[in-house]
């Protein structure tokens, strides 16, 4: 990838992960700027946490390519929730928003599980998926993370702790998480408003004013630029 950026020419890089961009940092001269996937009505499917349903019929959902995760880990998934997840198959790109409605109604929580990046998992959240899963309400759980990317998800992701690759704690960190998962189930009061809660800080804290000015960016003048360079 660094031999991409330097063939493209590339003066910056656009990352939506504060491990990937603290990588870049340390390989390419390119700037490199966190400017993950923010709140945006496009992502926004309407999900309605005072309908009754959501409190009724929800799910632990996953929406994430079984390929590019350890297939250890997938198998110890399958076995610690015991059936009770859902895994979500769905193309925001081709779904229309009352299938992309449908499809999120019931999942008020949502599991996110670290890809591997080679032959290792670096625990980094999928930025994109974040983005769907907060801005449809769910109530997000995760494996550990990595301490550069803590800050930026504290209060929206909730974790058995910092990031361990080694198999033993992850496989432990999966029993911790159904722990947590257990115990919203069990109070959808409780459950109702980490969503809420969790949303409205969603919002703020990754509005598109907030994501450029942390990034640095300029977001009028960058709109009134000719596109002259490559963005990855």
């Amino acid at each position: 990838m660094t031999q991409l950026f330097s063939d493209l020419g590339a003066a910056e890089i656009w990352e939506y992960s504060q491990n990937k961009m603290l990588y870049d940092h340390n390989t390419t001269p390119a700037i490199a700027r966190y400017v993950p996937p923010h709140d945006s009505h496009y992502l926004d499917y309407g999900i309605d946490l005072d309908g009754g349903i959501v409190y009724k019929n929800y799910s632990t959902c996953l929406l994430q390519s079984k390929k590019s995760r350890d297939p250890r880990i997938m198998k110890a998934v399958a076995k610690v929730f015991r059936g009770s997840l859902r895994e979500l198959q769905v193309d925001p790109a081709a779904a229309t928003l009352s299938a992309m409605r449908s499809a999120f109604m019931d999942c008020a929580i949502g599991l996110n599980l670290h890809a591997l990046s080679g032959d290792r998992s670096v625990g980094q959240v999928e930025s994109f998926q974040m983005a769907l899963f907060l801005s449809n309400k769910m109530r997000v759980m995760s494996e550990g993370l990595d301490p550069a990317e803590i800050p930026i998800w504290d209060g929206l992701v909730q974790t058995p702790g910092v990031w361990k690759p080694d198999l033993k704690s992850r496989l432990a960190g999966l029993e911790q998480l159904l722990l947590l998962v257990q115990e919203l189930r069990e109070d959808s009061i409780k459950l109702a408003e980490c969503r809420r809660t969790s949303h409205e800080l969603y919002k703020q804290r990754f509005s598109s004013e907030q994501a450029f000015s942390i990034a640095g960016i300029n977001a009028t003048t960058l709109m009134n630029r000719p596109n002259e360079r490559h963005h990855l």
